[in-house]
């Protein structure tokens, strides 16, 4: 089966090119599987959904318990499990008149690390099909399209509902609502009317 994805934009830098952005593309999944799903997979093995869960309870109490204890694990085939750690600052004071505070640092587990095995990551490359479901055009996000005017607006003073269009590839109808919004927003303030509405932006 084919691995659906989507392209999106990066997050505009401010100042940057107007006509010019980055994509990147996102899988897009089909859902999650759960142990019950598991246990429908290798009932056809002959294994039985209890010895599975037995098994895979026992796999996370050793994963817990190892991580608990300094160690990183390894399952073969799957990947590596290890922790990062958070630290904090903290202020402590032990008289009521003390003139120095002392500072320590408290650490805390932040997250679990998980790093794929590599021939894990070669297999699922040599043997996925990609496919795309958005449109060969990528339309820029509101963020996006809202950067792109201002950049436009720092360089020109001022935009038209069709310039605006043509500058983030999105219908007139769109341009209309973007600036509508910009304007609640006091961002821009609109200047005459008909075929000669222009935008500019707004006075500080």
């Amino acid at each position: 089966m084919k691995i659906k994805f989507g392209v999106y934009e990066n997050p505009p830098a401010p100042g940057g090119e107007e006509t010019s952005y980055q994509l990147h593309g996102r899988i897009i999944s089909k859902g999650t599987f759960r142990l019950s799903d598991l246990c429908d997979n290798l009932r056809e093995l002959g294994v039985n959904s209890a010895q599975v869960k037995a098994v895979l309870d026992a796999t996370g109490r050793f994963i817990r318990q190892s991580l608990t204890d300094g160690y990183n694990v390894e399952l073969d085939g799957i990947g590596t499990f290890s922790l990062s750690l958070r630290s904090q600052l903290m202020e402590e004071e032990h008289e009521e008149e003390a003139e120095e505070v002392k500072k320590t640092t408290r650490l805390t587990v932040d997250r679990i690390n998980f790093k794929s095995n590599r021939r894990l990551l070669e297999q699922i490359n040599r043997n996925m099909e990609l496919m795309k479901i958005t449109p060969n055009q990528a339309v820029p996000s509101f963020v996006y399209r809202k950067q792109r005017l201002l950049n436009h607006l720092k360089k020109t003073g001022f935009i038209s509902e069709r310039k605006y269009a043509g500058l983030n590839n999105c219908s007139r109808y769109q341009s209309r609502k973007d600036l509508s919004v910009f304007e609640q927003e006091g961002l821009v303030v609109r200047k005459g009317s008909g075929t000669h509405k222009m935008y500019v932006l707004a006075e500080e």
